[in-house]
């Protein structure tokens, strides 16, 4: 949350046997570094690895998120983007190490953000970031 708005979410997930993290900021906090803080705090609860992030091929910022928080690109694959409705290449990464990010305090100009998610089932495919 950002000034008590909602501004995102993050999760984890399994599927087919593999951990994978998906996140979702709205398009008015784009672009403030809150998804890869919001990203980073979470690494640091979730300690399962190896974890895996897929990110659509011309998301540039998720693509960036992930580097920042130590992921490294790996492949690629094909999937159905919900927000898109249609099938697209997205870019497959991989964090292999437990978090050991030495993380600052953010720079952004916001009160602490709390991330407040309710467990939810997900029984589809990952979601192009």
């Amino acid at each position: 949350m950002v000034y008590e708005t909602i501004a995102g979410s993050i999760a984890k997930f399994e599927m087919q046997g593999d951990t994978e993290i998906t996140y979702w900021i709205d398009r008015n906090f784009w672009g403030k570094g809150i998804a890869t803080t919001a990203l980073k705090m979470f690494l640091t609860l979730e300690n399962t690895r190896p974890i895996f992030g897929r990110v659509a091929f011309d998301n540039l910022g998720s693509q960036k998120v992930l580097e920042k928080c130590g992921f490294v690109k790996i492949g690629t694959d094909k999937g159905f983007a919900n927000a898109r409705q249609t099938e697209i290449e997205e870019f497959i990464y991989k964090l292999k190490q437990p978090s050991t990010i030495n993380h600052q305090p953010s720079t952004i100009n916001h009160q602490p953000s709390t991330i407040n998610h309710q467990p939810s089932t997900i029984n589809h495919q990952p979601t192009a970031l």
